[in-house]
Formats: C-alpha cells, structure tokens, sequence
C-alpha cells in the first residue's frame, strides 16, 4: 500500500510507458483526492474507478476484474516501479494453454540502506519481492507486488475477500488460495523473470522493528493456512538461517496465537 503522490505518478508512468494495448485501470480504495487528480491528468489513457467503500484489497482486485473486458488482467501495487517491457511477458505467457497465473520478478527498489540479514531469502518473501533468478520455472503461488491472472482458468471471483489483505487486519493469503485452486483444477502458476517491477521499500520497513512485526503476522498467516510449499529456489546459506533465527521468536508467537475473527465479518 503507498499514500505518497509522487510515488504513485511514478508507477502509473511506468505502466503507461508502453506501445498502445488494453486499457489501464486504477481502483482507488484511498479517501481523498491524491489518486484522483494523478489519474485525470494522464487522460484517456486511465480509467479511473473510486472505491472506498472497499473492504480490502481481494475487493479492489475483484472490482478490477469486474472492470476489464480482456480475457486476461495483470495487476501491479501502487507502490512497484514497472521496467519498460514489464507487461507483454506476462501476458505471453498466458497465451500458453495450461497456464493461469503468472509472476513478475519483484526486486528491491531500497530507499535506506538495510541491515545486511534483510537481503537475505527469507526476508525476501516478506517485503513482496520474488526474485527465483533467471529463469523461468513453475511455483507453487506468486508474490502480490505484480502478476497476470487468465480469468477463465481462475475461479469468479478470482479473489477470496474473506481472507484478504484489510485494514486493521495484517493477514494476506489472497494470492495463495487463488493458487492452491488453479493448480487443484489442473492449471499453472509460473514465474517469468523477463518481467521485472521493483518494489519500493520505504525506511520504516529497512528496520528489524518492522521485520519483528511482519514475522508475527507470517506466524499467525502459517496458523491460519498450514505449511505451505516451498518456492524452488537455492538452498538457504548461513546469512539466511541466520535471519530466521533473528526473527523466530515473534514467529512462533503469532504461530501460537489462537486464531481470531477478521474486522468486519
């Protein structure tokens, strides 16, 4: 989620920097006119949806849906800087008759240097960034900061709003179950590293007192959903064992917490 203009002007240029295709689409679950003023003066080129009467983010992604007449739709966070050519990747790839989610490569944009255990794997999956190298491989579920969806091979609606991502509500699973459900039915879920975003990592979040209060909210995510699959990837190295140790307590204390009814039903 980001509140800051500027940087939400900078993700909407990237996204525009590309040869003409489907239509751009902005769901703005913000309260004020920020968003509203970036989009009215790109024009045409934006459609401009408010919503703040959004429950969460599964909602938005679902009005999103709901909004597109493409037979696929690609979404990218308010706060990921796109590389030109980001899209078209994507979009390739579910061209292939068996594939129904795809995956950007989601790399680092760092505003403050960060301790040097939080550029470690683990932490990785933790700030939204999805780095599995250079080639492309099939996962079992992708990272929300950027990824593509074939509506037809996903269910309707694509996204599970009981469960998502909302304010006062730390959790965020939307993109594991839709995951878990298209490969139950047969589909794909692949990584394509020729797309590449770069996730903004403001200074609060460069800071083990951030990290600390993710892993609890990772802790209380494992609770709710099980041991999920590991993403293939290199063995973990001491730096990343280490990280895992550094953030063990406040896991398990969030493992431990007994589950917990969601704000707002």
């Amino acid at each position: 989620m980001n509140d800051d203009p500027a940087v939400f002007t900078r993700v909407l240029d990237g996204v525009l920097d590309r040869p003409p295709g489907p239509p751009v689409i902005v769901v703005d679950m913000s309260t004020n006119d920020d968003v509203r003023r970036v989009c009215g003066s790109r024009g045409a080129a934006v459609r401009y949806e408010p919503f703040p009467e959004s429950g969460g983010v599964s909602h938005s992604r679902n009005r999103c849906v709901e909004l597109a007449d493409t037979a696929t739709v690609t979404f990218l966070d308010s706060d990921v800087f796109p590389e030109p050519g980001w899209f078209e990747p994507l979009v390739a790839r579910l061209e292939e008759e068996n594939v129904a989610v795809v995956g950007a490569r989601a790399l680092p944009a760092w505003e403050k240097r960060p301790p040097r255990l939080l550029t470690t794997m683990p932490a990785a999956d933790w700030l939204s960034l999805f780095d599995l190298g250079d080639r492309a491989l099939d996962v079992p579920r992708v990272i929300g900061s950027s990824y593509a969806i074939h509506r037809k091979r996903a269910p309707d609606p694509p996204f599970d709003e009981s469960i998502g991502r909302r304010p006062g509500w730390p959790l965020a699973m939307e993109e594991n179950v839709l995951c878990d459900w298209v490969r139950d039915h047969g589909w794909r879920v692949v990584y394509e590293p020729a797309s590449r975003v770069f996730h903004r990592i403001p200074p609060s979040r460069a800071t083990w007192r951030w990290m600390w209060r993710r892993a609890y909210a990772a802790g209380r995510e494992t609770r709710v959903a099980g041991r999920s699959e590991p993403l293939p990837r290199e063995r973990y190295g001491p730096r990343d064992l280490a990280f895992q140790a550094a953030v063990a307590l406040p896991f398990f204390a969030g493992a431990l917490r007994p589950p917990e009814e969601r704000p707002g039903g």
